[in-house]
């Protein structure tokens, strides 16, 4: 049975080098423990709906699938690898069950990112738009009665002199 097509995305896979033929490709994004084993966080290309939303978990120092050597590093055009371009990665989120254990190891996941803080623009950005609606309604209601009590106001009486 393929352990791929069955993974729950909680365990971490292993399979020795010597059972297992390299035929996929998959991108490595990070490192840090699950289940309190050192692992690699790799990506797969199945989309989200598979794994850990798309991710798995192979034991460091293991040679899991072959990969510790036949992995290989790409950079973008016109950086070097003397540059400090992996100094601040970004964080991951932590907490799901299908997430790697806490620590304060940083991980390259741009996806996972917090974006808490969307949230709370649209919820600041809904409440904006409440007052602004309410005081709105005040202020024509009030436009309102002053122009209906104006237009009901008897004119001033002349004086008649005789």
């Amino acid at each position: 049975m393929n352990m791929f097509a069955t993974y729950d995305g909680i365990s971490v896979l292993h399979a020795n080098c010597a059972e297992y033929i390299t035929d996929h490709q998959v991108t490595l994004v990070g490192y840090g423990y699950k289940n309190g084993q050192e692992v690699w966080m790799l990506k797969n290309s199945w989309g989200e709906d598979w794994g850990a939303n798309g991710y798995f978990f192979v034991p460091i120092g293991k040679d899991s699938f072959c990969m510790e050597h036949q992995f290989f590093a790409v950079l973008p055009f016109g950086l070097s690898y003397d540059e400090d371009i992996y100094d601040s990665i970004g964080t991951h989120e932590r907490g799901l069950k299908t997430q790697l254990d806490s620590d304060i190891n940083q991980l390259i996941n741009y996806k996972q990112q917090n974006k808490s803080w969307i949230i709370w623009v649209s919820v600041i950005s809904v409440i904006i738009v409440i007052l602004v609606g309410v005081l709105l309604f005040i202020y024509l209601r009030k436009q309102k009665r002053q122009r209906s009590q104006s237009e009901y106001e008897p004119f001033p009486m002349r004086s008649q002199t005789a």
